[in-house]
């Protein structure tokens, strides 16, 4: 009698337990079920996951920010220009327009300093010092009109290499060179990533990627990529974080000048396709 009294109460109990607390199929045919909240979160207010958030908002360090910037990626960049011609180097190195006309009124010793301190080329829109012998350069050489530290190795000082007209202490090995370097013919030269799982090392991200020898911080939108109060014009590109270039001139000189004046030795700035180096 109490074995049957205590069935019947079990088979009570799971109709009751059944009829309160059943549990639908979350995942049914169609997979899992997301729960969205009844009220999502809008811009600046808390949140612990992307669900927390309106549409269009992501959850970033606990808060609902912007997903997407309303800037457009270019194939431009940011470029200074310090001359067109050899006569703009003149014209903005600090006394070198007055030695010259000091020097075209027949000052010899005006036409002597001009000729050391003011000799210029303009290359790729740069101002360059041009030499004329090693006299010209102090303690270096002049080399195909450029100054330089060095011609050999037995120009530097014991232990040292000359590389690129620079006197520069030699690598011992790969160990010596920062990551993603080789060390080839005792200098320390870009060697790149070889692979994602290289990345993953470097980023700390299981996500990252090596693409074209260069890590790449893998993103889902822009607010991944930058901070919205301080942006950098990065922009989420095919699921990694690239630089999204530029698109005028005005552009350019407020995010390398600000709102003040350029500096005295620049002519130009502007957004254009980059020549190669």
């Amino acid at each position: 009698m109490i074995r049957s009294t205590m069935v019947r109460s079990a088979a009570a109990l799971a109709l009751v337990l059944g009829a309160g607390f059943g549990c639908d199929d979350d995942e049914g045919e169609s997979g899992p079920q997301v729960t969205v909240p009844a009220s999502q979160g809008q811009i600046g207010e808390s949140c612990r996951a992307r669900n927390d958030c309106a549409e269009g908002l992501a959850c970033i360090r606990d808060m609902c920010v912007a997903d997407e910037f309303p800037i457009s990626p270019t194939a431009l960049g940011c470029d200074v220009i310090e001359c067109n011609a050899v006569a703009d180097c003149v014209r903005l190195a600090p006394g070198c327009e007055d030695l010259q006309t000091a020097c075209g009124e027949g000052q010899m010793a005006a036409c002597e300093v001009f000729e050391q301190d003011c000799n210029f080329v303009c290359e790729a829109n740069r101002c360059e010092s041009r030499c004329a012998d090693d006299a010209d350069c102090g303690a270096g050489f002049c080399q195909g009109g450029q100054c330089v530290q060095c011609m050999a190795d037995e120009d530097c000082g014991e232990g040292f290499l000359c590389r690129r007209g620079l006197c520069l202490e030699p690598c011992a090995d790969d160990l010596a060179c920062p990551l993603f370097h080789a060390c080839v013919d005792g200098e320390c030269a870009p060697s790149g990533c070889q692979s994602d799982r290289e990345c993953v090392a470097a980023l700390r991200h299981v996500e990252a990627r090596c693409v074209d020898g260069a890590c790449a911080a893998p993103c889902v939108t822009d607010a991944d990529c930058d901070e919205r109060d301080d942006y950098d014009f990065m922009k989420c590109v095919d699921g990694i974080c690239q630089h999204a270039g530029c698109a005028s001139d005005a552009e350019c000189r407020a995010r390398l000048f600000g709102e003040g004046p350029v500096e005295a030795d620049v002519l130009d700035v502007v957004c254009r396709d980059r020549p190669e180096p």
